[in-house]
C-alpha cells in the first residue's frame, strides 16, 4: 500500500498464514514467517525461498542491521527461545531461554543489542534488553536440513558426521553378558540385495 494506506496489494497468498513481514536493510529483499518457517523473497515477493524452519509462528522476525542475521522466536506458547541465525539459516545461538512467550525481537541500529518484550504464565509483560550474542546451537541434526526446503526432510545434504555413502565401513559392536542373559547378536545374515547394493562391512568383537 502506499504512505496513505490506500492500494492494498497482496505479496503471498498465504493470507493469515503468512506473519511478521519485514524489509531487508538494504531495501531488496523481504522477510517473513509462513506456515512455522522464515521465508526470503524479492521486495516484491517474487522468487520466495525458505531458510529457516520450526519457529514460533506469532514470535516475530527481524534483520540485523548489516542484513546477515535474523532475530526470530523458536517453541511453543509456554516456553520459547529467542534465537540469532545467518539469513542462510546457520551459525544459530539462543540468546534467551524463557518459561514464557518471547514477542518482537528488534535490532538496536549498531547491531550490538537486542530488545524484546515477554509475557510469563502470569500474563505479566516485560519489556528486556540483551547483547546480540548467544550460547551456539550445536544440534548436528539441523546440519542435515537442505536449504530451500521447510519442515522434516530426507536429510540431504547429509552432515559432516554422518557416515559415508561410498567405500568401507567399519562399525565397532562391544557385547556384554549380564548374570542373567548372556548377550548374542540379533539380526539375521542376509544377502545383499540386487536392486539395493549394501556397502561392505566389518564388524570388530
Amino acid at each position: 500500500m502506499n504512505r496513505a494506506g490506500k492500494k492494498e496489494k497482496a505479496l503471498t497468498p498465504g493470507g493469515s498464514w503468512d506473519f511478521s513481514p519485514v524489509i531487508s536493510p538494504d531495501g531488496t529483499r523481504l522477510a517473513y514467517v509462513a506456515l512455522e518457517t522464515i521465508v526470503i523473497a524479492d521486495i516484491d515477493a517474487a522468487n520466495p525461498r525458505s531458510v529457516i524452519p520450526n519457529v514460533y509462528w506469532n514470535g516475530g522476525l527481524d534483520w540485523s542491521p548489516d542484513g546477515k542475521r535474523f532475530a526470530f522466536v523458536r517453541g511453543v506458547q509456554s516456553h520459547t527461545m529467542l534465537v540469532i541465525a545467518d539469513t542462510s539459516g546457520l551459525n544459530e545461538e539462543v540468546v534467551f531461554d524463557y518459561e514464557g512467550q518471547i514477542l518482537a525481537p528488534r535490532w538496536s541500529p549498531d547491531g550490538q543489542l537486542l530488545v524484546f518484550h515477554t509475557i510469563d504464565a502470569d500474563g505479566v509483560h516485560r519489556v528486556h534488553i540483551a547483547g546480540a550474542s548467544g550460547e551456539r546451537v550445536t544440534d548436528p541434526a539441523s546440519l542435515c536440513r537442505p536449504l530451500g526446503v521447510s519442515g522434516t526432510t530426507a536429510g540431504f545434504p547429509l552432515p559432516r558426521w554422518a557416515a559415508p555413502s561410498t567405500g568401507t565401513l567399519r562399525v565397532a559392536v562391544l557385547f556384554m553378558d549380564f548374570p542373567d542373559a548372556p548377550a548374542s547378536p540379533t539380526a539375521p545374515r542376509t544377502k545383499p540385495s540386487k536392486d539395493f547394493p549394501t556397502r561392505r562391512t566389518t564388524s570388530n568383537r
